[in-house]
């Protein structure tokens, strides 16, 4: 090691208590300037982030790796230790790493920052220009935990679920704008009466940020809309689990879904034959009256008839009797209605 004190340094935000960004040795060993001679000169003003990955976005994970006079430096865009965004870290290791060696290392020498963290790293190319595209690598293990892309939201609230197998039960909602299907009594024995084509494009980051903040506490998310199977990729399920260990979807079935969802309901809205997610733990059927039993082709733990309900939260007294003789004649089925809206609830 010659005359430097450690192979090891990390540049960033230590604790709540330490919001500043320091040079560190492993240990919580606060360095004074005569340990910055230690590392490269052209490095010693640039570890406040301009290391970083350089470009639109500052993304949590984003890591970009350079090599200079025998080091190795692997700077990322963190979050600090009392969660502001934007915040940036440099890992220092004195020898030539690939990606995977630094981050090994990192989580040995430095195991209370790696605790910490709500995010997965992933290498990018570093560049200086304002703009650049990242090329994402092919396995799926280094997929970044963030998405780069925006997604249409229409809301994010805290409430209770109102119908299904799990009403009662509480959850952060986020709906999602737009869908590929438009609702009619004609057709579909309902109308839709959810307002879904409003909603302002938001990131990955910005959406996980905004659930952290509304509801810190809560231990589930649901997918709805709308249609959320527009939207929703594996990158973005990843974030949301990093903020709860539940997931569940509300979807009309007509695409499949993307892995990582913990519970899924199907209500569909059109034939049978047109349904391309076919397996799910509920499955919703709205029935007015005449409407016959459904036949359905997905593959489900429950299966779920549901009055259609009026644009006030009321049901049609014919509608609602049409479908508890309808559970009566066929006990495979169980009757579900929209408490919410009885209860006036959001």
């Amino acid at each position: 090691m010659g005359d430097r004190r450690s192979d090891f340094y990390y540049f960033g935000c230590w604790s709540a208590n330490h919001k500043g960004h320091y040079l560190h040795l492993p240990g919580h060993v606060f360095t004074g300037r005569e340990c910055w001679n230690d590392l490269p000169r052209a490095w010693q003003h640039e570890l406040d982030g301009h290391l970083c990955p350089r470009g639109p976005q500052q993304i949590e994970g984003l890591a970009a790796l350079h090599h200079l006079d025998g080091w190795t430096a692997f700077a990322f865009w963190d979050r600090s230790a009392d969660q502001r965004p934007n915040s940036n870290s440099v890992f220092l290791a004195f020898g030539n790493f690939d990606f995977q060696a630094m981050r090994r290392l990192f989580a040995q020498q430095f195991p209370n920052i790696t605790e910490r963290f709500t995010f997965e790293l992933f290498e990018v190319p570093y560049r200086e220009a304002d703009t650049f595209t990242i090329q994402l690598p092919m396995d799926k293990q280094l997929v970044p935990t963030y998405s780069l892309k925006p997604y249409t939201v229409n809301e994010i609230f805290y409430s209770v679920q109102g119908e299904g197998l799990r009403a009662g039960t509480a959850n952060i909602f986020l709906r999602f704008s737009g869908c590929n299907l438009q609702c009619k009594r004609e057709t579909e024995g309902f109308d839709c009466d959810t307002e879904f084509t409003s909603g302002r494009k938001m990131t990955a980051t910005e959406i996980v940020d905004t659930c952290r903040q509304i509801a810190p506490h809560a231990n589930a998310i649901i997918l709805t809309g709308g249609e959320p199977s527009l939207q929703i990729d594996e990158p973005l399920i990843a974030a949301l689990k990093k903020v709860v260990p539940f997931l569940a979807i509300e979807t009309n079935g007509t695409n499949p879904l993307p892995s990582g969802i913990d519970w899924i309901t199907v209500s569909p809205k059109t034939a049978e034959h047109t349904l391309r997610q076919k397996v799910a733990h509920e499955v919703k059927y709205v029935r007015a009256q005449h409407q016959a039993i459904p036949k359905p082709s997905i593959e489900a733990q429950h299966y779920l008839i549901s009055p259609a309900c009026q644009a006030d939260g009321s049901y049609r007294r014919a509608d609602l009797q049409w479908c508890v003789e309808l559970v009566k004649e066929n006990p495979k089925w169980k009757l579900s209605l929209q408490t919410h809206k009885l209860l006036n609830v959001r």
